[in-house]
């Protein structure tokens, strides 16, 4: 059941390192002053471990084949395969702080590379549906200014919204009506709903199938199915980031927690 990557059989259970960083593809809990955040490598798409056990964790029935690619000029890049009705391609994808939005909010680089400590772990990463056939992606809408600066709080929010909503009209609606009087978005919103509705391996899935998949309850999301926020919906890019991130990192290592616990389980 279990294949290559950051697990091992400890007696009669497998064990998996939370503590293992993709960034420094090591499991020491140290990345010393002398790590280069500028040029650091994404693990979503370098780094076969984390695609590995990615894989063991949170595609285990899936049967999902571990493959390394290339599209046209742009570098190989790793990627998950899954043979579900035709061929899909799966891409990681971080959901810790910004390291950029972080350099934005003025901390040192001992403070990013302290959360980057915590963040790059198996807990800082989820999944979502990639490839040349479709045209909008999550990952891609959530970042950036015209995005969610990469939030992963209002990107779920957002997925739930969206699994209860009927059309663009609907969904935007409903996004407004968590903004203060006044505040209305339209290409933000536009984008994360093209980017839900363009992946029909996520419309496969209930919000709660996705956060029962990710293991994202208990730390990102409550038992009632509500997403636990980082910090105020508006404005969408946190007026404290040092708040935001120390909240998303202490969501990562209760997320850590739940990985191990429930990797144990499969094992049995």
């Amino acid at each position: 059941m279990f294949g290559t990557g950051n697990l091992e059989n400890k007696g009669d259970c497998i064990m998996i390192n939370v503590r293992y960083n993709y960034l420094i593809e090591d499991d020491k809990d140290l990345m010393d002053s002398k790590y280069d955040i500028e040029n650091r490598v994404d693990p979503d798409s370098s780094s076969k471990t984390l695609y590995e056990d990615v894989k063991t964790v949170f595609f285990a029935n899936d049967n999902p084949e571990v493959l390394r690619q290339k599209y046209k000029n742009n570098p190989e890049f790793y990627t998950l395969v899954l043979h579900d009705n035709g061929i899909r391609l799966i891409s990681t994808d971080y959901i810790g702080p910004s390291v950029h939005w972080a350099q934005s909010s003025e901390f040192t680089e001992d403070e990013i590379r302290d959360f980057l400590r915590e963040s790059r772990t198996i807990g800082g990463h989820v999944a979502w549906e990639r490839g040349s056939n479709i045209p909008y992606k999550v990952n891609t809408a959530r970042g950036g200014e015209d995005g969610l600066y990469d939030r992963i709080d209002l990107t779920l929010l957002l997925l739930k919204i969206y699994k209860n909503s009927s059309d663009l009209n609907s969904f935007s609606k409903a996004a407004n009506a968590l903004l203060p009087e006044k505040c209305y978005e339209s290409k933000r919103w536009e984008g994360m709903y093209n980017a839900f509705s363009a992946s029909s391996w996520l419309n496969n899935h209930g919000f709660d199938d996705y956060c029962s998949k990710f293991m994202l309850y208990g730390s990102f999301v409550d038992e009632k199915d509500n997403v636990i926020l980082m910090a105020d919906i508006y404005p969408i890019l946190p007026n404290d980031y040092h708040s935001y991130a120390k909240n998303v990192v202490e969501a990562i290592g209760k997320r850590n927690a739940q990985i191990n616990k429930e990797v144990k389980k499969q094992a049995f």
